[in-house]
């Protein structure tokens, strides 16, 4: 019998997930207060001593030998690495399920109130915005086997400066506001109607105006209008995917120079 699962229930279960993990990961500030971490952790470069070593095998295993840790950090990230490169293959395999469900349910073999589970967990491994949120929970897992909690809760508190990733977030949320966007879209087009008006005029107005942008708006924010922008007057035209990939790769080089 094919395991199934309802929304309701998948909900419920991710819900109590996501409840679990912030309980968790929040702590009782009063228990890690009372509780020092290490405040050397992560060490810095210079403690190692391999400033005079060559190759990065040889100062990867030196400080390696010096602190195990380094070891489950790196296969972490070369996971986190290859799961990135995986997603388009768990999305596929999840739409796959989801089809071969579906047909199941149009046959009446299965209730149409019923879920794959396997075509969920797929397509949640397959979502490219959690792939590395995931990881981090063995990294944390890994940090409190190898010094403690009280190391982790130092680290995300005084380890980490998350200022910048912030700040980013926060203005790419407000550039894809729909004023933002109506009036950006608005200008892109004014001044594509001056060099002939068609697809191509605004496509290169949007390659090189929409970075210009970003010396008065910041460049994630340029970047998120010239890639908005993008995604509703040019990619919904599906063109071929080695244009789409060689325009995104301009965008953020040119976003990048622009910076320079």
């Amino acid at each position: 019998m094919q395991k199934t699962l309802t929304i309701k229930a998948l909900n419920t279960v991710c819900a109590a997930t996501l409840c679990t993990l912030f309980l968790v990961l929040l702590a009782d500030p009063v228990h890690a207060a009372a509780a020092s971490g290490n405040s050397n952790f992560p060490p810095s470069f210079e403690s190692y001593g391999d400033a005079d070593m060559k190759g990065v095998g040889a100062i990867l295993a030196h400080r390696i030998a010096q602190a195990p840790f380094n070891l489950v950090a790196t296969l972490l990230f070369f996971g986190a690495i290859v799961h990135t490169f995986m997603a388009a293959k768990f999305m596929e395999k999840s739409e796959q399920l989801h089809h071969a469900h579906a047909e199941k349910v149009a046959s009446g073999i299965l209730d149409e109130k019923s879920r794959d589970i396997r075509a969920g967990i797929y397509h949640f491994f397959g979502e490219v915005e959690v792939i590395f949120g995931l990881w981090v929970v063995p990294l944390v897992v890994s940090i409190v086997l190898f010094y403690d909690w009280p190391t982790v809760v130092e680290y995300v508190n005084h380890g980490v400066n998350l200022n910048e990733a912030a700040f980013v977030i926060v203005i790419m949320v407000l550039a894809s506001t729909r004023p933002i966007l109506k009036l950006a879209e608005s200008l892109m087009l004014r001044i594509a109607s001056v060099i002939g008006g068609t697809l191509t005029a605004f496509w290169i107005t949007v390659m090189t105006v929409g970075p210009l942008l970003g010396s008065f708006i910041t460049e994630p924010a340029a970047m998120t209008i010239s890639a908005v922008l993008l995604s509703q007057r040019f990619y919904d035209l599906d063109p071929s995917d080695r244009l789409k990939y060689a325009t995104l790769g301009l965008l953020f080089v040119t976003c990048q120079l622009v910076e320079l």
